[in-house]
């Protein structure tokens, strides 16, 4: 019984004091699954009506690969919250500063359906990455 809280102690010191990655979420509030200190998140600016500059940051735990999914799940939410079906990608980019890597991309939103190459369907985004999304 004693090594049993032993084992338990130590699992919950090491998550305390690795962190945690970046879960999806607004910038500038602190997410996070355990008690570690976590950063990051997404912003939208809006470059005219149905144009949008979104972005978003991981801390340093947080792979690329994941920060770049948060990115275009985030662009397919924020299209369906604004009453869009489509996204297209105009541009995007990625840099890191330190640790932590921010991509960002700029989306139109769209109605009905779009025959450009980087066209998506906001709500078929939304339904394959859900679930790899930690929130």
């Amino acid at each position: 019984m004693k090594t049993r809280w032993v084992a338990i102690l130590l699992v919950l010191s090491a998550s305390i004091l690795g962190g945690c990655s970046t879960v999806y979420g607004p910038e500038g509030l602190s997410h996070c699954t355990g008690f570690g200190v976590c950063s990051g998140g997404y912003s939208e600016e809006p470059i005219d009506e149905n144009t949008f500059n979104v972005s978003f940051q991981g801390n340093k735990k947080t792979s690329r690969e994941t920060v770049e999914k948060y990115l275009v799940y985030r662009c397919a939410e924020l299209t369906r919250s604004l009453g869009y079906q489509y996204f297209v990608i105009l541009n995007e980019s990625g840099e890191t500063n330190g640790k932590n890597y921010r991509a960002h991309a700029v989306i139109q939103l769209y109605s009905e359906p779009v025959n450009f190459a980087r066209a998506y369907n906001a709500r078929e985004i939304m339904a394959n990455l859900g679930p790899e999304i930690l929130r």
